[in-house]
């Protein structure tokens, strides 16, 4: 995992040691540096932001930042003290979360931590049936298998939906995603008591994850429970 701190001078001698013992890659730019152009050339994973340089600029990189449709996703943390956190300014700038100083090494940790995580669910999200994407169901396969779990994989393929798409317009095809997303993700729920993943990854092909315990027959699609469907898209 790769971040990108910017400071106004240096970064603050309690931080350092916290932020290498958690990335794989720190890259400090300061302030008199064109910020943005070297963040673009090699986007990191998050973004830590010294108060210094926040008060100073009054949040205007952050909001340019935002503003950049390939790059705007990414995480970006302040670096505050306590008595930043009590300036209501501090709501102002977009910025996904906050670390304070004064914090423990493990709550700095854990904190930056769950930021990337989050950002991983969010940018891993289907849109649509925010169902999780190739990242998370990859690592829910990885860890069942580092547990030494059996699990049954199976795939669900809507056919014909490209030309369903084509005849009926995109709005119709997206409610025949979300009406789908609901009918897999209640009817593997059933047959796996909790112990299941159901993904999307585009179009209409959504893979699942069930316990090896699961019947042949129960992953067969004519036999998913197709009651919470609408009447007209089955048709």
């Amino acid at each position: 995992m790769k971040t990108v701190i910017i400071v106004k001078e240096s970064l603050d001698e309690h931080l350092s040691p916290i932020i290498s013992s958690v990335f794989d890659s720190v890259q400090v730019i300061h302030s008199d540096e064109d910020v943005l152009s070297l963040i673009y050339m090699d986007p990191p994973d998050i973004i830590l932001i010294d108060r210094t340089y926040l008060q100073e600029h009054d949040g205007a990189v952050v909001n340019e930042f935002r503003s950049n449709t390939i790059y705007g996703h990414l995480p970006v943390v302040a670096i505050y003290t306590e008595k930043d956190i009590e300036n209501p300014s501090a709501l102002d700038i977009p910025l996904d979360d906050f670390i304070v100083l004064s914090d423990s090494e493990l709550q700095i940790k854990r904190r930056i931590e769950f930021v990337a995580r989050r950002s991983m669910r969010a940018m891993d999200t289907n849109p649509l049936t925010r169902l999780p994407g190739n990242e998370s169901i990859m690592r829910s396969i990885q860890q069942m298998f580092d547990e030494g779990k059996e699990i049954a994989i199976a795939w669900a393929d809507l056919d014909n939906f490209k030309p369903y798409n084509d005849r009926y317009g995109f709005s119709s095809g997206d409610e025949v995603l979300l009406a789908t997303a609901r009918i897999i993700t209640n009817a593997v729920k059933e047959i796996g008591h909790g112990d299941t993943f159901v993904g999307h990854v585009g179009g209409g092909r959504f893979p699942v994850r069930l316990p090896h315990r699961a019947r042949e027959g129960d992953l067969r699609g004519d036999r998913l429970p197709i009651r919470h469907g609408d009447p007209q898209l089955l048709q």
